[in-house]
């Protein structure tokens, strides 16, 4: 009988009963099989299962699975942000694998079980860190850092914790072994980023800290510096802000593209307080006082506001604040400022407070308006008219039907430059100076570039044009239909494609110290009827086609450089009246002077072709054969063409200082010192009597 005792949970079976259980295998009695019984089951089921157990054995590995393993790869800093060699590093899951972190802090484990670990960092002079990680199977696991804690800052600091905390202050407290100065650094992250420092020695510390955020998570720590100048700190202490009078603010208000004339978009992120339930939108006019621009509160998820009331020539800033349920309002999250450009019908400041300018679209200046531009303003141009407005659709202009100051300085120029970085030849339209009858516009200082005809066109009024930049465009400067007396000074213009400057119909008109680098052509005068007269004088032009050319009534053209290695120095078109004069000039060209009609008075100037392969130094097309007086010609291969040479006429080689850019004074020794018809020097650097 089967013993009692073998029944039940937790009895173990008697001894026969345990032999019985061993003899038993897999439902079949050995001691049977031992008698002779079954024999014809117990057989075939035997060699069953010696047949099968090589094929189950290969397919389950020899009945072993291989495990699945990753690795750790990882950097190990201390507090201060330094690197922490010659830590050790292990699983607690694979402990046999204990590696030290280099010289520069990191670390590698490998063969980690998959899954979760937990790895030990133990090291001296710090206090050991554990840290839960998740391996994954044939994969590394990275952690970009770990900060280990100075092993004796628990005992330094005790009992650290938050005692109170409101909207916008919270108190830390703790105790140190001895009275110590320290400070609390805290911030919105673990990067912490502010820090606040007591000013007497304690050993019970408190702290208050003041002006953060509602409803904001912040982490603190406590911090001081031992008489070694080691710096020790305490475990992170983080807190949360309570909601307090009035929710977050909304971040980062940004004015998006403007999409029409008059129009501002505005956008924001959301306030991260959850007890927002809507926004309020606020607008500052010219740095005036701010204004509500909702009457009615905008949705809790609203992040966007579309402004229809801006006018043209107005700087706007716009504020946005998070409301609660209970009318508590946010802090002031402010917007950049907002130029509004399109219609000027009141006068217009612009200042360099406000600076930089982002002109999307023109700026028309209404008749009697006045456009003052303050030294140092920046207009940053876009490369295409967004409200198309004024006489070109396509691009930005000035359009002034009022008058103009804009008055830079050397040391602060007014500049105008591409909104994008990259301005081409004709990114924009320039600047129209048109009639208004309201005053004589000024330009001074001013730098200009990329106009797509000219960058300054004025139309039959008179500004004053001084110390003004063209660059890389188009055209340069263009004044017609001036009656009374425009003049230029000290202007440069360069790389310009077509004409620097040009001049028509204007009653009298002076260029004065200009210079021209690298033009179509450089200055074009055409007369309207014979009073009209222009003079230039000590002015250096470089250009491909002509230095100078036009229809001349009566012209001065004196002290003046002209350089046109491939081109024409000086072309008369037409030499109408008995008033046109060159005089003391240097011109350096292949064709150096032609007149198609008209006898100009030509004299005491230095007519040559440094590379002495010119065509014609003087070519007269007119039936009239005249003689020019006290010219040095030289370099051409005919030197009078259609006229002869005068009194005082000389040719010889002109000795030129030289030099990269080319100067072209003479040297003291050049025959032409003492060749004018007044004994003096000829050329760019003799005396004019014109």
């Amino acid at each position: 009988m089967r013993n009692p005792r073998s029944v039940g949970a937790g009895l173990k079976p008697a001894p026969t009963e345990m032999l019985h259980e061993r003899n038993k295998w897999d439902g079949y009695d050995f001691r049977e099989l031992a008698r002779g019984k079954r024999f014809r089951w117990a057989v075939p089921a035997f060699l069953l299962i010696l047949l099968t157990l090589p094929i189950l054995l290969s397919t389950m590995g020899c009945g072993l699975r291989q495990p699945q393993t990753g690795s750790l790869h990882g950097r190990l800093l201390d507090a201060s942000g330094n690197v922490v060699p010659n830590a050790q590093i292990y699983s607690i899951f694979a402990d046999e694998e204990k590696v030290f972190s280099g010289n520069d802090g990191v670390f590698y484990l490998s063969e980690l079980p998959a899954g979760r670990n937990r790895i030990v960092i133990t090291h001296p002079n710090f206090r050991q860190e554990e840290r839960e990680v998740t391996i994954i199977n044939s994969e590394v696991t990275r952690l970009e850092t770990i900060r280990l804690t100075q092993g004796a800052a628990p005992k330094f600091i005790s009992e650290s914790r938050v005692d109170r905390v409101t909207s916008g202050t919270a108190v830390i407290a703790w105790k140190t072994y001895k009275p110590l100065v320290c400070s609390v650094e805290y911030g919105t992250s673990l990067n912490y980023g502010s820090s606040v420092s007591e000013r007497e020695p304690a050993e019970d510390h408190q702290l208050t800290l003041t002006g953060l955020t509602p409803e904001t998570i912040y982490h603190s720590r406590i911090r001081f510096v031992d008489e070694s100048s080691l710096t020790w700190f305490s475990y992170d202490l983080p807190f949360q802000t309570s909601a307090g009078d009035g929710p977050a603010a909304p971040n980062a208000v940004r004015i998006k593209d403007l999409p029409a004339y008059g129009v501002v978009r505005i956008e924001w992120d959301l306030s991260t307080s959850t007890s927002t339930v809507g926004y309020r939108v606020r607008r500052r006019d010219n740095s005036g006082d701010w204004t509500i621009q909702t009457t009615d509160l905008l949705d809790r998820n609203a992040h966007e506001y579309s402004d229809q009331t801006a006018h043209g020539g107005h700087v706007y800033e716009y504020a946005a604040t998070a409301l609660n349920g209970q009318a508590g309002e946010s802090v002031f999250s402010t917007s950049p400022r907002v130029f509004m450009p399109g219609f000027i019908n009141e006068e217009l400041r612009m200042t360099a407070s406000n600076s930089p300018y982002l002109l999307v679209s023109d700026l028309i200046v209404g008749v009697g308006v006045n456009l003052y531009v303050e030294p140092g303003v920046e207009m940053r141009v876009a490369a295409s008219d967004v409200f198309r407005l004024g006489q070109d659709p396509d691009r930005v202009e000035i359009l002034l039907q009022g008058r103009a100051l804009m008055l830079g300085t050397k040391e602060s120029p007014i500049r105008f430059t591409p909104m994008d970085g990259v301005g081409s030849r004709d990114h924009w339209a320039g600047i129209s100076i048109q009639s208004g009858e309201s005053g004589d516009s000024e330009l001074s200082w001013v730098e200009l570039f990329g106009a797509h005809e000219f960058a300054i066109l004025v139309d039959g009024v008179q500004a004053t044009i001084e110390n003004i930049s063209v660059r890389y465009s188009q055209g340069g400067l263009k004044f017609s239909d001036a009656r009374n007396a425009p003049a230029i000074d000290n202007c440069i213009f360069t790389d310009i494609a077509s004409t620097a400057i040009s001049v028509h119909n204007c009653r009298r008109f002076q260029i004065t110290a200009c210079t021209v680098i690298n033009a179509g052509l450089g200055i074009r005068f055409v007369a309207g009827n014979s009073g009209d007269l222009v003079s230039v004088r000590e002015t250096y032009v470089e250009a491909i086609h002509a230095a100078i050319s036009g229809v001349f009534s009566n012209s001065t053209i004196a002290n003046s450089t002209f350089v046109c290695p491939s081109g024409t120095g000086v072309e008369y078109v037409a030499a109408n009246g008995q008033k046109n004069a060159l005089d003391h000039c240097t011109i350096d060209a292949s064709l150096g002077v032609i007149i198609a009609s008209g006898v100009p008075t030509i004299e005491n100037n230095i007519i040559n072709c440094r590379e002495e392969n010119g065509t014609y130094g003087f070519l007269y097309t007119a039936p009239n054969a005249p003689s020019f007086h006290y010219n040095n010609v030289f370099g051409f291969s005919t030197a009078y063409q259609g006229c002869n040479a005068g009194l005082g006429a000389t040719s010889f080689k002109p000795e030129f200082v030289g030099g990269n850019p080319f100067d072209f004074h003479l040297v003291t020794a050049s025959a032409l010192k003492h060749s004018d018809k007044y004994g003096f020097e000829s050329g760019r650097y003799g005396k004019s009597y014109y």
